[in-house]
């Protein structure tokens, strides 16, 4: 619906300025920017699903994942942070657009009145959206430190756990075969302070985080094995089975990573 509500929309949006009236144009407009909304809104539900996955199981007997709460879904948390986070991205990137056009006019001397108005519109729902850009983008680290713990010892090139506060890495050259950074430089405290909002919390490094991830690759294994058995005669599979895919199920896609 919304990529159709903003499809239509636009044509009339850029067509309709001579043919649609004031209040006509400047509803299209409104269609237009909601349209772009929920296109936003929903593609980014589906990536933060992909990146953090609520509200669905994998069901044995049909061989697919099936959403069980679309609140889970629509309300993911990773889902949320990046929504806001690049629509706000968006509004500032707007009225930075808006202040250049309206500052031309102003220099020119053409459409001042216009342009002034426009300034005071975009500049400050311009700073509004930056506000909201930091403190999402910081959400979204937070969020990542909660759900995505090799995501974010992989960026910071974080090898071994590092006692509480993390130092947040600005450069480095990662070397796989020594498993260290090299040429790090750091910034102490500050990767703490984004990822877990505390001086006391420590980030698993890559490495033991690997040792936790080989536990789950087994119990995928064996939650793949099972699988294969239901698949095999779904009709007849022993409550044995069907219950070591239940206790195993949430690893199933560990052995394919």
């Amino acid at each position: 619906m919304a990529f159709f509500l903003e499809a239509t929309f636009v044509g009339l949006f850029f067509f309709g300025w001579d043919k649609l009236s004031r209040i006509g144009h400047l509803a299209v407009t409104w269609l237009v920017a909601i349209g772009s909304n929920f296109s936003a809104l929903w593609i980014l539900i589906a990536n933060g699903w992909m990146q953090n996955p609520v509200g669905a199981i994998f069901n044995p007997d049909t061989m697919r994942m099936e959403m069980t709460s679309f609140f889970d879904v629509m309300f993911n948390p990773v889902a949320q942070a990046k929504f806001v986070h690049t629509v706000s991205a968006g509004y500032v990137t707007a009225a930075v657009f808006v202040l250049g056009v309206s500052a031309w006019y102003l220099l020119k001397g053409r459409h001042v009145e216009l342009a002034r108005r426009s300034i005071t519109v975009a500049a400050s729902f311009g700073l509004a959206s930056a506000l909201s850009v930091v403190i999402l983008g910081d959400e979204s680290g937070y969020s990542a430190t909660l759900n995505q713990k090799m995501k974010l010892a992989a960026i910071e090139g974080m090898w071994e756990s590092e006692p509480a506060p993390a130092a947040f890495t600005l450069f480095g050259v990662p070397d796989q075969e020594a498993r260290e950074t090299k040429y790090a430089v750091h910034i102490p405290y500050v990767m703490g302070l984004i990822g877990t909002r505390s001086l006391t919390t420590d980030i698993p490094g890559i490495n033991d985080l690997l040792d936790v991830a080989q536990e789950r690759v087994r119990s995928g294994i064996i939650a793949y094995d099972a699988l294969m058995t239901i698949r095999k005669d779904r009709g007849n599979t022993s409550a044995e089975v069907r219950a070591t895919f239940e206790d195993h199920g949430n690893d199933l896609a560990m052995p394919s990573c």
